[in-house]
């Protein structure tokens, strides 16, 4: 454990989470509660494994939708759908919590290709639940090390 770390987590309280008012299980609990949310890379078979099932209001596939629409240069989401298709056709896995990636969903919502709760479920599937000890790089936070931690903050007095 890195109390340096910790040591400045609890001094800093950036998230004002109120550490100095805490007992050192409480301290130790907030830090290991997993409340953050965060979005990993995806494999592409798990996007997949998602998208092969939604389908539209007339019960047509999504995705065969959109590889239409990427095929015909006349339609309006045309080049969304080409966009699509290279990012699901390439293999590459996806992180959903991506500027780019957020934008790109939030245009096939406009254009219907996706509703927004399919949207919602593509991008779930790389949501992830983190704690702010992990955020910062640490492992479980212990009692103990919470302990250590406030200590060297009062050997520096």
């Amino acid at each position: 454990m890195d109390v340096a770390i910790l040591h400045d987590e609890l001094v800093s309280d950036l998230g004002s989470r109120g550490y100095a008012a805490m007992s050192d299980e409480d301290v130790a609990a907030a830090l290991n509660a997993r409340e953050i949310v965060t979005y990993r890379e995806v494999p592409l078979v798990a996007i997949t494994r998602e998208m092969i099932m939604m389908s539209d209001a007339r019960g047509r596939f999504v995705w065969d939708n959109v590889r239409a629409a990427a095929a015909d240069s006349g339609y309006v989401g045309h080049d969304l759908a080409r966009r699509l298709c290279f990012l699901f056709e390439g293999g590459l896995p996806v992180n959903w919590g991506g500027a780019a990636a957020q934008q790109l969903l939030a245009q096939a919502v406009a254009v219907e290709f996706f509703t927004a709760e399919q949207a919602d479920i593509l991008k779930d599937t790389g949501k992830v639940m983190i704690s702010r000890a992990e955020q910062l790089g640490l492992e479980t936070v212990r009692v103990g090390e919470i302990m250590d931690a406030r200590r060297e903050d009062q050997d520096h007095d």
